[in-house]
């Protein structure tokens, strides 16, 4: 199968963006290659005239290597007009150069459009007569209106949504009766489960951290949610990175006498922090993620139970005590009551709880994620096919 996909992208601002919404669809791109089907990107980057001048920008265009292996990718940069979006010339410019080279190309059967909000009316311009499926983000969920999806409905023959709480979101919107398919095409390749058990026979509950010490963090609540809790001499917090906060959390665990119990231990390699990972029992945050949160899937993988923030880009795969907890931002008192319930818990229960995090994991590898994700756009194509019959 031909299969054709337009994306839209935004300037990078640095390599955590390389798992952002915007690059998810990439990842599926290659798995679908690597299925045997034939796969062209036109990947659009939304960028400004100041961004495009910028020579420190350049970089910018060749992430796409590290993801797209075997994707033929055709890039085109799309100026920016202010808040205004994108310029109506430069879209019909970018149209014109893709249609030569659809020419050039094996007659398209599959376009997914990713984003579609943002790659305007991109699809429209290019007129490809083939089956159509549209996969909406975050952002396309906060600007999705009922005129504009009902517009969709009949352009597209099947939606995907990369998260439990878009799909959610734009049923709010409108009902649809078409295919749907949760993508959740974040996921990276290396995202993979533990190979060996996890043995639970620590000493102590051993708590994890790992992120960019910044106020953002909010490393302060759970130092102080430790602090308050009746089993602090039961756990201890191991704490991976570096960052502004450093110097402020030396002196708030020296303030509340807890040099025995919390450890900063600075920057590590990747291969260290799985160590870790591994021998840690709960992995903790207590911030929103920008981003999909892969922090999280790391440490499941290793087995490490996640206590979470409410956030949309985990809901759907932590699930309240089944494979890990969720809490509010910033409630401290939650957080020390969650802590006191985990440390006094049976280390059967734990167990428990930790294989259904490697579970959840194991379901959203690459491989698995695409090939559910195709299936459900061939059978929409089968099915089309049979109704022109």
């Amino acid at each position: 199968m031909n299969i054709l996909i337009i994306s839209s992208q935004y300037p990078p601002i640095n390599k955590a963006n390389l798992y952002t919404e915007n690059m998810s669809l990439h990842y599926t791109a290659r798995q679908w290659a690597k299925m045997g089907h034939n796969v062209i990107a036109f990947p659009l980057f939304l960028q400004s005239e100041s961004f495009l001048s910028d020579p420190r920008n350049n970089y910018s265009k060749k992430i796409f290597d590290t993801v797209a292996d075997n994707v033929s990718l055709y890039i085109k940069d799309l100026k920016l007009n202010s808040s205004k979006g994108v310029k109506k010339s430069a879209l019909k410019s970018a149209a014109k150069q893709y249609r030569k080279i659809l020419k050039t190309l094996p007659e398209i059967d599959l376009l997914v459009v990713h984003e579609p909000t943002s790659t305007y009316d991109l699809t429209d311009y290019l007129r490809i007569p083939c089956h159509k499926v549209a996969v909406f983000t975050t952002k396309d969920a906060r600007t999705l209106t009922t005129p504009k999806f009902a517009r969709y409905s009949k352009i597209y023959d099947a939606f995907g949504f990369t998260l439990d709480s878009v799909r959610r979101r734009i049923d709010k919107i409108i009902k649809t009766d078409k295919p749907c398919v949760v993508t959740c095409s974040e996921t990276p390749n290396f995202v993979m489960p533990a190979t060996i058990d996890k043995v639970w026979d620590n000493d102590k509950l051993r708590l994890l951290f790992i992120g960019e010490l910044t106020p953002f963090k909010n490393l302060d609540i759970i130092i102080n949610a430790i602090a308050k809790t009746r089993n602090k001499d039961k756990m201890h917090l191991d704490i991976i990175g570096t960052g502004s906060m450093e110097p402020a959390l030396h002196r708030l665990i020296a303030n509340l006498d807890l040099a025995n119990t919390v450890t900063l231990r600075g920057a590590t390699s990747k291969v260290e922090a799985f160590k870790i990972m591994r021998e840690s029992d709960v992995f903790v945050m207590a911030n929103c993620h920008v981003t999909f949160g892969l922090a999280y899937l790391e440490a499941m993988s290793q087995g490490c139970i996640p206590i979470c923030v409410e956030d949309d880009r985990i809901d759907g795969i932590v699930q309240d005590g089944l494979n890990g907890y969720i809490l509010k931002e910033k409630d401290t008192e939650a957080l020390t009551n969650r802590l006191d319930q985990i440390a006094e818990m049976s280390r059967t229960e734990l167990a428990k709880i930790s294989k259904s995090t490697i579970e959840t994991v194991s379901e959203l590898t690459e491989e698995k994620i695409a090939a559910r994700y195709l299936d459900v756009v061939l059978s929409t194509v089968e099915t089309k096919k049979q109704k022109k019959k």
